[in-house]
């Protein structure tokens, strides 16, 4: 062992031992360099051949991947989304030693804080990025440059900071307060907590947690929309929502004066408390409607529900204690002229700047979800004929009347373009009826003068009809061109407790609107979605893939089930692919799964200090063959009634009288163990309750058990695929596990062992724009176009555009870049420069890798495209090893039943 000095001429070797310090240069092995790498080649021989060998590795992946990493996010990073859900197992044959410098680590952990310097004011530099001009196209790369930078910090300092929130290690600003109540500020981050797990059945039977856990989702929706419509003056925060141990925290920059009370900042629009009172500043309202009309929310009159005898008693209660009453600043009880939803709030800060935040509904209420809700209703009242529900799967009601059920903003967006479309058409057809009419009755004029005049004339009158149609009907185009039908605009306030509008009429137009947007997702969306799915044109390859492409069609995830009620019918007849229902059951399953831990979780707080047994208790439940858990738990209970002590870990004392591990597993972890059947019932009641389906493939004892109970049902062989589970587990719960070969058979009751676990890691969303520079974005589209149109020349060179854009702002670094280097690829394969393809190919291959993920369903095809240019080029051995990954990929994503391979 060798210790190094660092002196002002360089570094050398001293004479200090592990027992005594000797700063003096050592007698033989001194070994003065400038270079710490030298002074340790030098010294060691065998660092010297590792480092050679570790710069060659580099220097080989340096030809294949990106030239610029500045802003490289590695996989499983906060900003990655899909997060490596297994490690490679441990080589290390020896315990830890003693280390003091980890210790130190720990004891000096700032939790994403630089500590150098003062703190960093977060929404300051956020503000001021988004106020920078964009005249010229430099000005808007310069702009995304730094929002893209600013906010991936800040994603990576909020996570931290929420992970050491959910481990303790953070007071809250407000102890004295119910811990539902808690907030924490941070590194000049403001912290709330979605959900508490504190007496959860008494504190809000109607389902409030619930509502505040998809309400966290939904207001970072609302976030990237503003941020999307980008209007100059209106402010949001940066947003993270984080998820780590059964704990949903909402991370954003702090509003300057928020913290110091009515005197720094005010409420200048919406409603703080649920609509009794409305604040409508005109300036604020301009930037609202602004907003609106990219965003196709409406502009109504409403009026405010007003305080009642109860809020005046408790009003006046505060004044007799001398509590001085929370302001709510500019709000009334006046009709106001309001351009969003009613609890949205507007704020101006100490800054003057105005702050829009409660983003949770920019858009209207989903009618069909409360149909059954409101046909009971009615009955219940009395009603001589109540609404009767729709039959066929479409509506379906939830337990907790706390959750909210809202359309997508990507669904408004289609649906108004939708209504546009309807609308030119109709309108054409008037045109051509009008026109058709006014034709004939010309035509009829002529034919009366016709048979005065000669026939000279009247060919002369005819050719002049011909002439007069297609004059019209030129003119019919050129009117469809130059039509401009006005956007939809939906009122996000109807179905509520106070009224959406003061007029009635525009009222009940409103929610004939909303209503109609909720008819179009369950007629339209639905069906086709499941018609594409049908026809081969989209194909999700995972979980996070459906996930994606329903958000993109504007489905909401609670459709799962109607998705996969439909496939199950088609799937009698033969007609649509078996891998899809079986990726539907399974996302069910794992989202099921992720609520049934998180009240595991939160039952207890020693249980999510110690979360290990739980979790192996869960993924065993479902994976397992039978109830491990039971097996074990007698197991215990039988070595304890003899006095026999387990087998112990390295880590138990020896003198057998147990530590903190013992006392967690005797005291905490036992009343929450379950058995395989209480488990598969519970995630069958969440199923039935979030997604309204009953799973068909899974169930306690795996399909075969399932099928077995029902009459006359042949077992489905083969469709049950629990390393596709285990994979998409993992990721929703944050979970990861080692990479071996686990044993999935019937005899395994465990397949998961506690030394399986490796860690649980955050899953994390944030408020960066799916597509860094909105050129780039239009470009990549453009030259996709133009590419399945087979103009390869101006494909190119749309391509190269958006490529070289990317590079300026995210230094090629980003999965847009990766999918410019894949079309790149296949423009240059047919063109005939295969060497070219390869090269571009190789690029995606390992962009996709870097940010994504070993296993990423995008990967798995970049090996596939990869492996034809390839072929191409001669090189079929290469070819077909990259053949064989991806066909391992795609299986090991979906399963063997997917199109692409099967």
């Amino acid at each position: 062992r060798y210790h190094v000095t660092a002196h002002v001429n360089g570094f050398f070797v001293n004479r200090s031992t592990a027992s005594k310090f000797d700063p003096r240069p050592h007698s033989s092995a001194a070994c003065h360099a400038h270079l710490l790498v030298d002074v340790l080649s030098s010294a060691s021989p065998k660092f010297k051949a590792s480092f050679a060998t570790l710069l060659a590795k580099a220097a080989a992946l340096a030809k294949q991947g990106p030239s610029s990493i500045e802003w490289m996010v590695a996989a499983g990073s906060s900003l990655g989304g899909k997060l490596p859900w297994n490690t490679p197992a441990s080589t290390a044959s020896d315990e830890h030693t003693y280390d003091l410098n980890r210790a130190e680590d720990e004891l000096c952990a700032s939790y994403g804080m630089d500590e150098r310097g003062v703190l960093r004011d977060w929404n300051e530099e956020y503000q001021c990025c988004r106020e920078l001009p964009v005249t010229s196209l430099k000005e808007e790369l310069v702009r995304a440059r730094v929002m893209y930078k600013i906010v991936t910090e800040f994603v990576e300092a909020a996570t931290q900071g929420a992970v050491a929130i959910v481990e303790g290690h953070i007071p809250p600003i407000n102890p004295m307060d119910d811990e539902s109540a808690h907030v924490y500020v941070f590194n000049n981050i403001f912290f709330s907590l979605s959900i508490d797990g504190k007496d959860k059945a008494a504190k809000d039977a109607a389902g409030g947690e619930e509502a505040a856990y998809s309400a966290a989702n939904r207001d970072l929706q609302g976030v990237k929309a503003f941020n999307e419509a980008d209007v100059r003056g209106l402010h949001t925060l940066a947003t993270t929502v984080v998820d780590y141990l059964g704990v949903r925290v909402i991370a954003q920059s702090v509003i300057p004066g928020i913290l110091q009370g009515e005197a720094a900042s005010k409420l200048v629009y919406g409603s703080v408390d649920g609509g009794k009172t409305i604040a409508a500043n005109s300036k604020m309202h301009a930037l609202m409607l602004e907003a609106g009309a990219k965003l196709h929310i409406a502009e109504r009159s409403i009026k405010p529900l007003g305080k009642d005898e109860a809020d005046l008693a408790a009003e006046k209660e505060q004044e007799a204690l001398g509590v001085v009453p929370v302001s709510g600043g500019e709000a009334g009880t006046d009709v106001v002229q309001l351009c969003g939803p009613v609890e949205a709030k507007g704020i101006q800060g100490s800054d003057g700047r105005l702050y829009v935040l409660d983003l949770v509904r920019i858009t209207p209420k989903d009618s069909t979800f409360y149909a059954k809700r409101e046909a009971a209703a009615a009955l219940k009242e009395g009603a001589e004929k109540a609404p009767a529900p729709e039959d066929d799967g479409l509506c379906f009601m939830r337990d907790d009347e706390g959750y909210v059920a809202l359309l997508r903003p990507e669904l408004v967006q289609l649906y108004s373009l939708w209504k546009q479309n309807q609308t030119r058409r109709t309108n054409r057809e008037v045109r051509k009826a009008a026109k058709d009419a006014k034709t004939e009755h010309k035509k009829l004029a002529a034919e009366a003068e016709a048979a005065k005049d000669d026939a000279e004339k009247t060919e002369d009158a005819a050719t002049d009809d011909d002439k007069a149609k297609e004059t019209e009907e030129s003119e019919l185009e050129e009117e469809e061109e130059e039509e401009e039908v006005p956007p939809v605009l939906l009122n996000p306030n109807v179905f509520m407790k106070y009224a959406a509008s003061t007029d009635a009429e525009q009222l009940a137009a409103d929610e004939a609107a909303a209503k109609d947007a909720a008819e179009y997702l369950q007629r339209i969306v639905v069906p086709a979605f499941v018609a594409d799915v049908r026809r081969g044109s989209i194909a999700p390859a995972d979980g996070y893939a459906l996930t994606q492409l329903m958000h993109s069609c504007g489905i909401n995830m609670r459709y799962l089930g109607r998705l996969a009620s439909l496939c199950k019918k088609l799937e009698t007849i033969g007609g649509i692919s078996k891998y899809i229902l079986e990726l539907l059951e399974v996302e069910m399953i794992s989202r099921a799964a992720k609520h049934v831990l998180a009240d595991v979780l939160n039952s207890n707080d020693a249980v999510r200090a110690a979360p290990g047994e739980a979790i192996v208790q869960l993924l065993n439940g479902i994976l397992g063959s039978s109830s491990a858990v039971v097996e074990k738990k007698e197991s215990d209970d039988f070595d304890n009634t003899n006095g026999k002590k387990g087998t112990k870990g390295k880590n138990t004392p020896a003198n057998g009288k147990g530590g903190v591990s013992d006392v967690i597993e005797s005291e905490v972890v036992a009343p929450v163990l379950m058995d395989v059947k209480t488990l598969w019932t519970r995630l069958d009641k969440e199923i039935k309750s979030r997604f309204d389906y009953t799973l068909s493939l899974w169930g306690p004892g795996g399909q075969e058990l399932r099928a077995a109970h029902e009459e006359g049902a042949a077992a489905p062989l083969g469709r049950v695929h629990k390393i596709v589970l285990l994979r998409r587990l993992c990721q929703r719960l944050g979970l990861r596990v080692v990479s071996r070969n686990y044993d999935f058979s019937a005899s395994c009751t465990s397949p998961i062992s506690l030394d399986d676990i490796t860690g649980v890691v955050p899953v994390v969303k944030n408020s960066l724009p799916a597509h860094p520079l909105t050129q780039a974005k239009q470009l990549l589209e453009r030259g996709r176009v133009h590419l399945s149109q087979g103009a390869l020349s101006s494909a190119y060179e749309f391509l190269q555009e958006a490529s070289s854009l990317l590079f300026q702002v995210c230094g090629a670094a980003h999965e847009d870049a990766a999918l410019c280097s894949s079309s790149l690829a296949t423009v240059l394969y047919h063109a005939g420069d295969i060497a070219g393809a390869i090269a571009q190919q190789q690029r995606a291959l390992a962009l996709y890798t870097q940010l994504e993920g070993i296993d990423y369903h995008d990967t798995a095809f970049a090996h596939a495209n990869l492996a034809l240019f390839l072929h191409a080029n001669a090189q079929t051995d290469l070819a077909v090893a990259h053949l064989r990954r991806s066909i391992y990929l795609l299986e090991f994503c979906s399963g063997p039943h997917f199109p692409e391979i099967s």
